[in-house]
């Protein structure tokens, strides 16, 4: 059957059921992932049956929901007793994140039957089948990982049983996976071996953040590295420069550059399709943008739901749909600056100015790496200003770094 008649047999029976009800999203699943390339009103109407149904679930079983009303944030869900569904905790997954180098620690549940369809099928293999990457690909793995050996610049793994280590559940990768204590004791030595190592392999995924791909077109720049880096560079967690994305397709170092970002803790996720357009899943969540703030409703977050929730991001988003080349609805959606700098009112933005204001020459910019604030330069930075910027960013953990080149 086709997912149009599938769509229209959906719609049919659940705008006359009772909601709230779980099976609802078991019988979404066999429509979800082709939703969006269906016609606008058949999209507009499932997703107004899903979020009624998450809102009405969120009202009935959450009692911080009861009390609540407008925007929650992760203050509004501090007391997981007033916020957690009980009855469905049994098929939950506690989760934390982190706070990256500027937040708290945030804690919420999963709901684990939707785990590898949301972030398996929906994301990761979504996006390696946009751009046609082999069902056995060599991927460079940039996120902190148990896969490394203190005398190894590179640890490789064929069996690793994390999805997002295989870049979805459909593929069968040969994973290679830096060592960050060696990068870190010396970058380099360390972005040296690397370059040296991808002229060896032909990679079709190089999977990191922001930061680490500035750092590697900073060395490429500095080596002067002659051939391709890979395939498809994707890229998430921490935001991509611009000119670092111009500069690995103007060069030729990367045939493609996939943005993307999923958010268990709201459910905000996008990417960037094969035609460079931003696209927000709302066939996976509900969006809306208010005074820049990413304000994100998931429709699988039974077990702690997410209803109208701020995580720190901000954005601008409109609301008319159009309809890509790709063949995608899709809303005008662009990322203007996410958590590490956002989730307690600090703007890294705001930081950044003060210190242009201060007049502190050889400055490159600030930069959220895993677990700190990086300071880059083209020069050793003068003792006053170092002092000046340390005592600025005296909450967050400040590393010091020189780049000449980039």
């Amino acid at each position: 059957m086709r997912n149009t008649q599938k769509v229209k047999l959906f719609l049919e029976k659940w705008k006359t059921k009772k909601l709230p009800c779980k099976d609802v999203l078991y019988e979404y699943k066999s429509i979800c992932t082709n939703l969006l390339y269906e016609d606008e009103e058949l999209v507009q109407e499932t997703i107004k049956i899903l979020r009624k149904n998450i809102y009405l679930w969120a009202k009935n079983f959450s009692n911080v929901y009861k009390k609540h009303t407008g925007i929650v944030s992760k203050y509004d869900l501090k007391n997981k007793k007033d916020w957690f569904v009980e009855s469905i905790s049994n098929e939950s997954a506690h989760m934390r994140t982190s706070g990256s180098t500027t937040g708290e620690p945030f804690s919420y549940l999963r709901w684990e039957p939707f785990l590898y369809f949301i972030e398996g099928t929906n994301h990761y293999d979504l996006i390696a089948n946009e751009f046609n990457i082999s069902k056995t690909p060599n991927i460079l793995y940039f996120f902190n990982t148990m896969n490394v050996k203190n005398n190894e610049y590179i640890f490789v793994k064929k069996n690793s049983k994390n999805f997002m280590e295989h870049h979805g559940i459909e593929r069968k990768a040969t994973t290679h996976f830096p060592n960050y204590i060696m990068q870190r004791e010396n970058e380099n030595k360390f972005f040296l071996y690397l370059l040296e190592y991808l002229k060896k392999i032909n990679f079709d995924i190089i999977f990191a953040p922001g930061p680490t791909i500035n750092s590697i077109c900073n060395y490429v720049k500095k080596f002067n590295f002659q051939g391709k880096l890979c395939s498809l560079l994707s890229n998430s967690n921490e935001m991509l420069l611009s000119n670092d994305a111009k500069y690995l397709l103007s060069n030729n170092l990367v045939d493609n550059i996939c943005d993307h970002m999923r958010c268990w803790d709201g459910g905000a996720t996008f990417f960037t399709c094969k035609d460079k357009n931003y696209h927000l899943l709302d066939n996976l969540s509900w969006c809306e943008e208010i005074e820049n703030k990413l304000i994100s409703t998931c429709y699988f977050s039974l077990p702690s739901p997410f209803l109208r929730f701020w995580n720190g991001d901000l954005c601008k988003i409109t609301d008319k749909y159009q309809r890509c080349d790709c063949g995608r609805l899709y809303r005008n959606f662009e990322f203007l600056e996410n958590r590490p700098f956002s989730i307690k009112g600090n703007s890294i933005k705001e930081y950044r100015q003060k210190i242009l204001d201060k007049g502190i020459k050889n400055l490159k910019q600030l930069r959220c790496s895993q677990d700190r604030i990086e300071i880059v330069s083209n020069k050793e930075l003068l003792e006053e200003d170092r002092k000046y910027i340390q005592e600025l960013l005296s909450k967050f953990k400040l590393y010091f770094l020189i780049e000449e080149h980039g």
